[in-house]
């Protein structure tokens, strides 16, 4: 057998080889690479479509349709957030959330979009200017007031209008639309109130109320015995505006209590009624005068106007062509994002504190006294 000279050239088939053994190796690798890619991206991508499908994709579903527009369930969530902020603000709001608050968002944005796709029909137009007034004389209410801790006069408009917006997580023209529904609202009510009278019949009305049967039928008891209905307002009535004023709510014309005006109009001065029962509560009206015609206070005119443009609506909603996608599955979404929103957990937790406080405060005025 003959040995090759190590100096002789090699045979060309060996660099050959070698080079396919290289792309061999090469294509192994890059092959490992796609695989460990797609591996990657599989794993990366099933919790982000998880969050996608948990966090994300509820909020753009279509939950609400007034004609051709369409509201998805993020926008549903920030009108029911800015509702619960704004009855914090101003202490007139339990701070928790319920299905009536969350309907009653679902007909707010109803409202609000039949209000601005009728305005041109009736001649009612909201001007740029219009919409800025207006937000400028929002920050000076107690409601902005509440929410940012100063008022306009501390800071420019413009950045505690980027700070309230920020707060409500609304957008400059979400909120701006919010506004320009608010201001047709508001010259409806005058376009529908020309003709309302100024004067009407009126009675003027004392009321007890109990939380229960039990203690609206002891107080009957002390009536029939003979104790005033002054006195026994005083002791027993949970009224929230007569229970310290023996029960005197006032005068009222028809219109503005229609859950009780029928009783109302019926007694006779000096007459007291049978027992009313509702959902919430149970009372007992006296009647102690009534006026053929009397000017009505301006509280009640301003409740009036609302109720006609509540009854314009109320006949609206049959003319237009309204749809909501609503189940038990997105009320409990809502209603947890709600409940879990940091700024409404704060706010709610500094409610409880100032109850607690009011709370011991009282108790140490009692003890003292």
């Amino acid at each position: 057998m003959m040995n090759r000279n190590p100096s002789e050239p090699s045979s060309p088939d060996v660099p050959e080889r070698q080079r396919r053994r290289q792309e061999r190796a090469y294509r192994a690798r890059r092959v490992l690479l796609i695989i460990f890619g797609l591996a990657l991206v599989l794993v990366l991508a099933v919790p982000a479509f998880g969050y996608y499908v948990v966090f994300v994709q509820p909020k753009q579903e279509v939950v609400i349709r007034v004609n051709d527009a369409e509201f998805t369930m993020n926008t549903l969530i920030k009108m029911a957030r800015r509702t619960i902020l704004q009855g914090m603000a101003v202490g007139q709001y339990d701070p928790q959330v319920t299905t009536e608050l969350i309907i009653g968002a679902i007909g707010e944005i109803q409202h609000d979009e039949i209000l601005r796709q009728a305005a041109p029909r009736l001649g009612i137009t909201v001007t740029e200017e219009e919409i800025q007034w207006e937000l400028q004389g929002m920050l000076d209410r107690p409601y902005s007031v509440e929410l940012t801790g100063e008022s306009r006069t501390d800071r420019t408009f413009t950045e505690l209008y980027r700070q309230r917006l920020n707060i409500l997580q609304m957008s400059d023209e979400e909120y701006r639309d919010v506004v320009r529904a608010d201001i047709i609202r508001s010259k409806l009510e005058e376009q529908l109130s020309v003709e309302m009278p100024t004067g009407d019949e009126q009675v003027h009305v004392f009321v007890i109320e109990t939380e229960d049967v039990e203690t609206m039928s002891e107080v009957q008891n002390r009536l029939r015995a003979g104790q005033d209905f002054v006195s026994l307002a005083n002791q027993f009535s949970t009224h929230r505006f007569t229970n310290k004023t023996g029960g005197d709510w006032g005068w009222f014309p028809r219109g503005v209590e229609e859950d009780f005006e029928d009783v109302w109009f019926s007694l006779q001065p000096g007459e007291i009624s049978e027992v009313v029962q509702t959902l919430d509560a149970v009372y007992l009206f006296q009647i102690v005068d009534y006026q053929v015609y009397r000017e009505i206070s301006e509280g009640h005119i301003r409740r009036l106007k609302i109720r006609l443009v509540q009854d314009w609506l109320t006949e609206q909603r049959k003319l237009n062509d309204l749809f909501q996608a609503w189940n038990q599955a997105r009320y409990r979404y809502v209603l947890d994002e709600l409940r879990n929103d940091p700024l409404l957990s704060s706010q709610r937790e500094q409610l409880e504190q100032q109850g607690a406080n009011s709370s011991r405060s009282a108790g140490v005025v009692q003890s003292v006294g």
